[in-house]
């Protein structure tokens, strides 16, 4: 089985796709204030890291970081598992 971890690129469709439905999975049993999800070019900025991982050429996962400097000094920003 091919597993890889991948450099990210949170404007392309595979990945707003995987952000839709990570926050349309969430809407059901989450309070509104217990959603937090940065928008897609706030996900493109330079300080955060985001990362898919592949099962073949299929993403199963993606996360993303927030790096030291900002308000909270870095944060994971992002978790989806397919």
């Amino acid at each position: 089985m091919d597993i890889r971890m991948i450099e990210a690129d949170p404007l392309s469709e595979p990945v707003q796709r995987m952000v839709r439905q990570h926050l349309a999975d969430m809407a059901p049993t989450a309070p509104h204030e217990s959603r937090h999800a940065m928008a897609s070019n706030a996900l493109a900025d330079e300080a955060v890291s985001m990362f898919q991982v592949c099962v073949g050429e299929t993403a199963i996962a993606m996360g993303a970081f927030e790096g030291p400097g900002r308000e909270r000094g870095g944060a994971q920003k992002h978790a989806r598992f397919s």
